[in-house]
């Protein structure tokens, strides 16, 4: 009990918030979930990157065909838009395993961070829908009579969708960030205010953003590469050779922004733990990358009829420098998160403690016959975060309460249930009334006895404030709360 009470009184004066973790047992092996989170993660941000990459190019694409009448780039532009609901699909069903993974693994970060956001993250699913539903127009109304007519409109459709794509990161990011740094929860005042807690999400973002053009244009190289993409008779001035060589300089001047962001990112991860071994695997990820921009080098240069020959070297090399992205900053989270987990691990213990004692206490009582309720047992489990016999927590010490409340036990029941708020220096006390009037009676005994207060006297009767409606016991005395 006194450790729980030197906890406690600890967290009040840092600040920092340690919830209990739900005691539950994992699904299946930590390690198993782990690597899921990572694997799958991996394979829905490529989807992601996909479409948001696609939808750029289209845009771009399809723009320059209106302002110059480039008849292969609209051939072009509508290609690329072909893709981009499938790489939607995909991104979508293969984003369920990586959530349900995180949840499960960091349930109470990550559930917090989402409260924290409020509105925005509910936001979240509106706005992609709305993303959603705008690249299915503008994919099948390309050739519809009135868009041919009308291609700024058409035009603006892709826009619109890309630019409500562009917000979904932001917010997934944000709240990635915010539930790695509890410290910062009781500073979060809204979602602007989290996605600044630090300066880790803007660079981030732009990692992101990079990612998706790079991908996408590597993607694009294997796609007019196909025997199933017609060039002859359609492209008036590109041959394959050429698109491949033009999708080739897309992913290699957006991998080679990376090795200017991603030190950025890296510069701005907040350090209060070991990273060397973080530091090892991204090291690893670009000595690969390194390699695979020499061989992109070769690619653009290469004669037209070589040209896609290293592809799938190309392809392998960064696929191992995006595990090692993903591993490390796995390694990361992990890291930056053990000295809250630490706390939460020692609280979620003490909440089952005082889960096993109530339960005991019921068994004995039902085995005897009784329903007697213990005062105490319920103080602790449900009032002791806040309140201490004549310590400030975070409320008023018991023996202030007490001697409010003398010989009234029903005033302290009536408060619970509809507190007001005397004290400015105090938080405002969450209403009570879920715990039910017996159990609070037995709290409110427990309080009064504790203190040395009789507790023989009968129950006095709540009345209403006409200029609050706030329920007050009559005495002459005010709540201290």
């Amino acid at each position: 009990m006194t450790t729980s009470l030197l906890n406690l009184l600890y967290l009040a004066q840092s600040q920092t918030p340690v919830p209990h973790d739900i005691p539950l047992p994992l699904p299946a092996d930590r390690g198993l979930i782990v690597g899921v989170l990572i694997a799958m993660f991996l394979v829905h941000i490529l989807f992601v990157n996909l479409m948001l990459g696609g939808t750029i190019l289209t845009a771009f694409f399809q723009g320059r065909s209106i302002l110059k009448g480039s008849n292969d780039d609209d051939i072009l532009a509508y290609e690329i838009a072909k893709t981009i609901t499938v790489s939607k699909s995909m991104a979508v069903v293969m984003g369920v395993a990586p959530l349900l993974a995180i949840n499960v693994i960091y349930t109470v970060y990550f559930y917090s961070a989402n409260a924290l956001t409020g509105y925005v993250w509910i936001g979240l699913v509106p706005t992609a829908m709305t993303a959603f539903l705008l690249l299915y127009l503008h994919k099948y109304t390309w050739h519809s009579e009135f868009m041919l007519k009308h291609r700024k409109l058409h035009h603006s459709i892709v826009m619109l969708a890309l630019a409500l794509l562009l917000c979904v990161p932001f917010i997934f990011l944000t709240n990635i960030n915010l539930m790695l740094f509890p410290d910062k929860w009781e500073q979060v005042n809204g979602f602007f205010s989290a996605m600044f807690i630090n300066h880790n999400v803007i660079p981030r973002f732009l990692h992101f953003f990079n990612a998706s053009l790079a991908v996408t244009g590597l993607f694009m190289v294997w796609y007019v590469g196909l025997p199933s993409f017609k060039v002859e008779g359609r492209f008036t001035d590109s041959s394959r050779a050429d698109l491949k060589r033009r999708f080739y300089k897309l992913a290699t001047i957006f991998t080679l922004m990376q090795f200017v962001i991603g030190p950025l990112v890296w510069l701005t991860l907040p350090r209060n733990m070991e990273m060397v071994g973080m530091n090892v695997v991204l090291t690893i990820g670009i000595i690969f990358a390194v390699i695979a921009m020499i061989l992109l080098a070769k690619e653009i240069n290469a004669k037209d009829e070589v040209i896609g020959a290293s592809f799938k070297p190309i392809v392998l090399l960064l696929s191992v420098t995006v595990l090692c992205m993903g591993t490390g900053r796995h390694m990361y989270r992990e890291q930056i998160l053990i000295p809250h987990t630490d706390d939460m691990e020692d609280e979620t213990a003490i909440y089952v403690k005082s889960r096993d004692a109530a339960l005991e206490l019921q068994r004995l009582n039902e085995a005897a016959g009784g329903s007697a309720l213990n005062g105490e047992l319920l103080f602790t489990k449900t009032c002791a975060t806040c309140h201490a016999m004549d310590k400030v927590l975070a409320a008023p010490p018991l023996i202030d309460v007490a001697k409010t409340y003398k010989d009234n036990p029903q005033g302290i029941v009536t408060w619970a249930k509809a507190p007001g708020r005397k004290r400015k220096e105090f938080a405002p006390m969450p209403a009570m009334g879920h715990v039910g009037d017996e159990k609070l009676t037995a709290i409110a005994e427990y309080i009064l006895k504790a203190t040395g207060n009789s507790t023989e006297a009968q129950p006095a009767e709540p009345t209403t404030s006409k200029a609050t409606g706030d329920a007050t016991p009559s005495t002459s005395t005010q709540p201290v709360e």
